[in-house]
């Protein structure tokens, strides 16, 4: 299993790396016709990672996702509706889902979780929640 949760180590960072680019990006872009493409894009790295999340019974981690992928998915309808408020929501709730993945950076022997996280580690749950941030 660990070699599972290394492949999911890699594929979570990438995620998580190309999210944080791309809420940058979005910040610099002024247009609603710029910020569409880039809007699918973070919703798609939300999206994998959510996927990747469930594959490995990571249930606190797809939760967040996928209070950032709901989200993305609002702004895809509407690109004009991104403002300086939306992206700062989006970056804090990327910030709780990075929150979510940091104790499972490391080997199991080298994680510091809650006692309670470490009874469930065979469902690969954590006592950490993800609230969710409304981009509205």
């Amino acid at each position: 299993m660990d070699e599972i949760l290394d492949l999911f180590r890699e594929e979570a960072n990438e995620h998580l790396a190309a999210l944080e680019r791309g809420f940058l990006d979005l910040e610099k872009e002024g247009s609603a016709d710029a910020c569409g493409p880039l809007i699918d894009r973070l919703f798609r790295h939300a999206h994998g990672l959510k996927g990747a999340a469930r594959a490995v019974e990571l249930f606190d981690i797809q939760d967040c996702a996928q209070k950032l992928e709901d989200a993305l998915d609002e702004l895809r309808g509407e690109p004009a509706a991104v403002t300086p408020e939306t992206i700062g929501q989006g970056l804090a709730q990327f910030d709780a889902l990075r929150d979510a993945f940091q104790p499972w950076q490391g080997p199991i022997s080298d994680r510091h979780l809650p006692i309670e996280a470490e009874s469930e580690i065979g469902n690969r749950k954590s006592t950490r929640l993800c609230s969710g941030f409304p981009f509205r």
